[in-house]
């Protein structure tokens, strides 16, 4: 009788065990087969519609990981634009300050003259 049967053992909380057993269960084995089998009915009444939401899923990620990569690009070139600007911008200003160390540094305008 033995022979197709395994025998397993588990740690289960105390008050759940109490449960288990007001519900009528003669042995604790009977609420252990019971609640495999129960489980196994859930994974086989499950209908192959999870496959087809996985695959939907998986099209609107993969949508959506094309768009971020496409705004990425954008980002990456408005970056570099924005890099040129600064460049120019301080291309200017150092220019500008060449030009006044190279204007007499003695010479300088009446307080008067602001033209």
């Amino acid at each position: 009788m033995t022979e197709n049967k395994k025998r397993i053992n588990a740690f289960i909380p105390g008050d759940l065990y109490s449960k288990v057993m007001q519900k009528g269960y003669n042995t604790i084995t009977e609420a252990i087969i019971k609640g495999f089998e129960k489980l196994l009915e859930s994974h086989e009444n499950t209908p192959d519609n999870t496959n087809s939401l996985d695959k939907g899923l998986i099209m609107s990620l993969t949508v959506r990981v094309e768009e971020l990569q496409d705004h990425n690009e954008t980002l990456k070139k408005e970056l570099e634009d924005y890099k040129k600007m600064h460049n120019n911008y301080m291309l200017q200003v150092q220019t500008i300050l060449n030009q006044k160390a190279i204007e007499a540094p003695g010479a300088k305008k009446p307080w008067w003259r602001f033209w």
